[in-house]
């Protein structure tokens, strides 16, 4: 037994994997250990290597797995049987009925009460500056060491999928760290069993292994691929000890059971301080965590953090920082409700944060809630199970919204053979089949026409656009009428300098912005008056939807708050007339209404019915008729009005040494490698360049203003086509930068030779 101890405190001290080679090549009690497969089979590779393909999705698995461990010990603790009835249904409510904390809402803890709670489940850093060594800790119900290969050491193991309250189901996610584990895979387990949940005759003992990844000596050539496997002892029994307090912690702090397994060099795609970049990183990934997590710094060595003594952060998730650390650099939230095809209907959480904060610094530049690759956050109790890119969010057509827009949608309560074909395993991946594509077009739906949103992008357009210097050449009147003059651009840009903002055959409806509303509502009526018994909106046969407005005095947060909440139930007089989305905002509560395959003449009757807590419900009715086709006018071409009907960005010059009009290379971290950018409603274009630069040196000097304003047109209109092109292919994911920039550097290089050379010139002069 004290062999087993000395040698699990070998591999705690242990801060790197070459360490733990040494101990493997060098210490003779080791060599008298064996190595047997994990889950008891050498065919283990394709589960566990086939997992997560993102650090972070991966190591997120832990916290939740301990956050399951915490839950089901206080649950047994007080004699309740987890896969019983008389178990808590939700996560909500286990922590509800369990640390007295209602409806599991961890952001109503102080500071303080948070920070205790988190010392139930924590992750450390040790080690390597670049490659941390990660060590997940948790004070749950642990594992005897009779039960490891049914539990810590096993694949598709139903050990969870009974408890309602619990996020595990699959069986494996907490192996999707291991191909993230430096070279060698290096990952320790060490458990022990909470002592008063051990059955009877259960030894009190501590137990522990090594996993790796098979060493390339123990391979034949017969074997297609390596395995994984753990150090074990005689007869491939699990290595254990006596239960006793052991002092592994930060700050000789006792462990006295539960869970401790470390992860030796981790490849941390972004490896600063944990309390900074992995808290965010973790923080979008466990959007709403039952439990909050505590995040510890110990590399002193190589980060000198004085702000925070203790060198930790306490995670809550993204949800509860919105809702409240973080709420002040909030603008607008508007929860909204759409009804999402096979996802049904649900609550669309929209945020929109402010594009500037009190200092005049745009708040793009923080990646604090969301990223390139992570904007639109799909949930299911509490984890980010896939996220959809900013890229994305374009689709809406709200550009100028697009940076500042969080959205998330909780699929917890989907109906589970629709999350089980659309959901994979590793949680970061999704399928792409009808479901999830009809998913995508009704939520593209849902914001695109959201009246607000469509305000609010307009807001922030004329303040973006008011903060930046236009350039004043001739160059953006010359692409303008490049434009109108060639059919093939004009497909590229739509007609008219503003978007609308109107419903079908309406006004814009102005809404108050001083508002609060009352906790019961007391009223419903249309807000267009009408003749005779009901409301009846006439709708052309043409029109996508239409919008049926009611005046309400309910709270924003009515129908989407947790107690007292109002329903909001539906019908109309035929199944191809529904209501897709609604929403409340300051009194108004639209109606947005879609009909597949109107026809002229068609009526359609629709009656409402809000509920409201201990009183009778409001309600109300309606009917859409269906009117001839509104044809459109002809829309004015760009001729007419000095090319202002055409939607063009606006054209911004960056210098290194800028003059009038013109951007600073230090306000975007540029420099003579970059050309160009593309922003929604502007287009920057780099005239210090080294391509350009490199050229202006060797042309004369008759031709260099000419070769400038060539040479600004060009990138000007190359990156509207590029970032429009690249905006449609689907398989760019996230790398649509990376691209563009290969792209269109491309293109600074030639476009200049190509244009002046005089051979070319000649050419088509003979022609």
């Amino acid at each position: 037994m004290n062999q087993n101890k000395e040698l699990l405190l070998k591999f705690i001290k242990a801060s790197d994997e070459n360490e733990v080679e040494y101990i493997l090549e060098n210490d003779e009690y080791v060599k008298s250990l064996e190595w047997w497969p994990f889950n008891g089979t050498e065919t283990n590779f394709s589960t566990i290597n086939n997992q997560q393909t993102d650090a972070i999705a991966a190591l997120a698995e832990k916290p939740i797995n301990s956050i399951d461990a915490v839950l089901i010990k206080e649950c047994k603790l007080r004699g309740i049987n987890p896969e019983s009835n008389d178990a808590p249904r939700t996560m909500s409510g286990a922590v509800e009925k369990f640390f007295s904390i209602a409806d599991g809402d961890i952001s109503s803890l102080g500071r303080d009460e948070r920070r205790k709670l988190a010392s139930d489940i924590r992750i450390i850093a040790f080690g390597d500056k670049i490659r941390p060594t990660l060590a997940v800790v948790d004070f749950g119900e642990g594992q005897n060491p009779t039960d490891f290969k049914e539990t810590l050491l096993s694949l598709h193991k139903k050990n969870k999928t009974r408890i309602p309250f619990v996020q595990g189901k699959y069986g494996m996610g907490g192996t999707g760290v291991i191909p993230f584990c430096g070279t060698k895979k290096y990952q320790l387990i060490l458990s022990r069993k909470h002592p008063n949940l051990l059955r009877d005759g259960q030894e009190d003992l501590w137990g522990f292994t090594l996993i790796r990844k098979t060493p390339s000596s123990k391979l034949n050539e017969l074997d297609k691929h390596s395995w994984f496997e753990c150090l074990v002892g005689d007869n491939s029994k699990i290595l254990s000890f006596l239960g006793e307090e052991l002092s592994i912690l930060p700050d000789e702090e006792n462990m006295e059971y539960g869970c401790y397994i470390r992860l030796f060099n981790y490849d941390l795609p972004r490896p600063s301080s944990v309390i900074f970049d992995l808290w965010r990183d973790l923080n979008r990934k466990l959007f709403a965590p039952a439990l909050p997590v505590l995040i510890r710094e110990n590399r002193l060595e190589h980060f000198k953090v004085t702000k925070r003594k203790d060198y930790s952060i306490i995670l809550i998730g993204n949800k509860y920082r919105i809702k409240s650390d973080d709420r002040d650099f909030v603008y607008k939230s508007i929860p909204l409700i759409a009804n999402l095809e096979s996802f049904g209907e649900r609550i669309v959480d929209v945020v929109v944060f402010k594009d500037f904060d009190e200092k005049g610094e745009d708040l793009r530049r923080r990646q604090e809630w969301t990223t390139i690759e992570e904007s639109v956050f799909l949930t299911i109790n509490g984890q980010t199970h896939f996220s959809l890119p900013k890229y994305w969010l374009k689709k809406t057509g709200l550009d100028f919204l697009t940076d500042y827009l969080f959205v998330h949608i909780d699929c917890t309560n989907v109906n589970r053979t629709v999350t089980d074909d659309i959901f994979l395993g590793s949680r970061d991946r999704i399928r792409e089949n009808t479901d999830f594509r009809n998913f995508q077009k009704a939520l593209i739906f849902a914001l695109s026409t959201n009246e607000i949103l469509q305000k609010l992008n307009e807001e922030y357009r004329e303040r973006q656009l008011a903060k930046i210097k236009p350039d004043k050449s001739i160059a953006k009147q010359l692409v303008a009428g490049l434009i109108s003059k060639n059919k093939n651009l004009m497909s590229y840009f739509g007609l008219g300098s503003e978007v609308p903002i109107t419903e079908v055959g309406e006004e814009t409806e102005e809404v108050p912005e001083d508002y609060s509303g009352l906790y019961i509502p007391t009223f419903l009526k249309p807000r267009k008056r009408f003749t005779g018994s009901v409301l009846v909106k006439e709708v052309p046969k043409n029109a996508r939807h239409s919008v049926v407005l009611f005046d309400t005095d309910a709270q924003n947060n009515y129908f989407t708050r947790d107690e007292d909440k109002g329903i909001l139930t539906w019908n109309s007089s035929n199944e191809r007339a529904k209501i897709s989305t609604y929403y409340l905002y300051n009194g108004m509560l639209p109606l947005r209404i879609i009909i597949d395959n109107p026809e002229e003449g068609e009526e359609f009757s629709f009656s409402i019915e809000v509920s409201r807590p201990r009183t009778s419900p409001l309600t109300a009715s309606f009917q859409i008729k269906i009117i001839a086709e509104k044809h459109k006018g002809k829309p004015r071409g760009p001729s007419e009005s000095e090319h202002t009907g055409v939607k063009l960005p606006e054209l911004i010059v960056v210098r290194e040494n800028p003059g009038q009009n013109e951007e600073d290379w230090k306000s975007y971290d540029w420099s003579a490698s970059n050309v160009s950018k593309v922003e929604p409603g502007r287009i920057y274009v780099n005239m210090d360049c080294e391509d350009l630069k490199n050229y202006l040196a060797k042309c004369p000097k008759r031709i260099r203003v000419l070769a400038e304003t060539i040479y600004k047109t060009g990138i000007y209109l190359n990156s509207i086509i590029l970032d429009l092109e690249f905006d449609k292919v689907q398989s760019l994911n996230g790398h649509k930068t990376i691209v563009f920039n290969g792209a269109i550097g491309s293109i600074s290089k030639t476009l200049l030779p190509l244009y002046l050379d005089p051979q070319i010139q000649k050419l088509a002069e003979r022609d």
